[in-house]
């Protein structure tokens, strides 16, 4: 099978912790399998199912496990980004031949098991398949070529390590910027049997003769976090900090909901969730918010942001199926969708249907002078100074943000992704068309930002006050 992989130049001992304050309870209490109620709890699920281990970094860290109908599997995402960082010592292309062995070199066991099974003394499973991960193919060595001669998408086209015989070069991890590389995480996929919904599933992987990953009964949502038919989604992680108070996330939410996305998505990786609720409790009320607690134990504690690419994992594949289009940035970036209806649907009419994301093209942005006229102005919209002189975006691949199709997309980077072959990664024009403003360690004065040196710009003015109008 050829993958074509477009890198975009651009972004158990189960300790069970508190869930969500305002949630049922809803995990599967390690060491029986007792499946409760589901409810509408927001939570994900590996959060309240730590293990020292994973947390030691000595395995794969289970995040959460969940059906998509539309494919008719069940996806169980892992965050590697911990394991790989323990193993490698911090070397990218050691990190690549670790990685790909999970992926290629590794057999995934799906195990269903009946319920009436389950305290049987001679439990077996019912059905067993085999799984395979959205890593099933990621190559270690790559061959690189350009797209198409506009030279407006990079990519890579690679076959399995059987089929094709690699360069020493590799572009692929060449091209990835480092801090990229590290956001690893994997998908799992088990197909469903019949009856499947009404079952346990235990996954098992093995490397040769050697078992190298086992849990037993993971409790797997039958709903996800997205209602069908959403046309254009948003997600995002954040940590509690200076930056992410209520004078931040008010306006960054009302912004991107006005500009046209239907649902954001927030992760949130703190024990505590109250500050966020309280900040955006006016969206919530409308369902335009979720808020997801993603605090995993002392991995979350280092703030070193090692379960980011798992967030974006797991919010790609639940967006599969529901959602047409799905967007990540982090609430100091405001997509600025430019044209007459500041919206971004004027945008997408235009997609072809081999067209499988944008990669949005950024720069930071701050504040020229005290006595500058956007004084009075909400934030960010008082800060009109871009970097430089001006039109000097960072290039594709560094800094940039997807808005992508999740359907046929099989991973995602903070500035890169993957996908199914055949379809193309386009870039807008972040003059005429689309970009991202960064306000980088932005006070909502304007000190701090990250654009010292800078050129006034107020042509987001407007568009910034027509979205934080009330």
């Amino acid at each position: 099978m050829m993958v074509s992989i477009f890198i975009i130049l651009l972004s158990v001992s189960c300790d069970a912790l508190r869930l969500h304050a305002n949630s049922r309870q809803i995990a599967t209490e390690p060491g029986n399998g007792i499946k409760r109620d589901m409810g509408n709890n927001p939570t994900v699920l590996g959060a309240t199912m730590i293990d020292d281990a994973e947390m030691r970094g000595e395995r794969p860290l289970f995040v959460d496990a969940f059906y998509d109908d539309k494919t008719s599997v069940a996806h169980v995402v892992l965050n590697m980004r911990p394991f790989i960082s323990l193993h490698v010592a911090s070397k990218q292309r050691e990190a690549a031949s670790l990685f790909a062995q999970w992926g290629t070199h590794t057999h995934w066991t799906c195990e269903w098991s009946d319920h009436s099974e389950r305290f049987s003394r001679d439990f077996s499973p019912t059905s067993s398949v085999q799984g395979y991960t959205n890593v099933q193919y990621f190559p270690e060595k790559g061959n690189l070529s350009k797209a198409n001669s506009s030279g407006t998408t990079i990519s890579m086209t690679l076959g399995t390590p059987a089929s094709v015989n690699m360069p020493e070069s590799s572009p692929f991890l060449d091209s990835i910027n480092h801090w990229d590389f590290y956001h690893w995480a994997m998908v799992v996929s088990c197909p469903m049997k019949a009856g499947s919904l009404t079952a346990s599933l235990s996954l098992r992987a093995e490397q040769g003769n050697n078992e190298v990953y086992k849990r037993k009964e993971i409790p797997v949502r039958v709903a996800t976090h997205f209602q069908k038919d959403v046309d254009y989604a948003l997600c995002t992680m954040l940590n509690r900090n200076s930056r992410s108070e209520a004078e931040y996330l008010r306006p960054w939410a009302q912004y991107h909901l006005k500009a046209g996305f239907q649902k954001l998505l927030i992760y949130v990786e703190e024990k505590n969730t109250t500050w966020v609720e309280e900040a955006l409790n006016q969206f919530i009320k409308q369902d335009k918010v979720t808020i997801l607690p993603f605090y995993f134990g002392k991995i979350s504690d280092t703030r070193k942001n090692q379960m980011q690419g798992a967030m974006e994992h797991h919010c790609l594949y639940q967006a599969k199926g529901k959602a047409t289009w799905l967007a990540h940035n982090d609430i100091d970036e405001y997509f600025d969708f430019i044209g007459d209806q500041f919206h971004l649907s004027q945008h997408f009419p235009r997609v072809q249907s081999d067209e499988i994301a944008f990669a949005v093209q950024s720069q930071f942005w701050g504040s020229n002078a005290i006595n500058s006229p956007t004084l009075g102005l909400p934030f960010p919209c008082n800060l009109a100074c871009k970097a430089g002189q001006g039109n000097e975006y960072f290039p594709a691949g560094k800094r940039s943000k997807n808005i992508i199709k999740p359907q046929h997309v099989l991973a995602i980077f903070p500035h890169a992704l993957i996908h199914e072959p055949h379809y193309r990664v386009i870039i807008p024009d972040p003059v005429k068309d689309l970009r991202v403003n960064h306000f980088k360690q932005c006070r909502t004065d304007g000190d701090g930002c990250y654009a010292n040196v800078c050129s006034e710009d107020f042509s987001f003015q407007d568009r910034c006050k027509a979205m934080l109008a009330d």
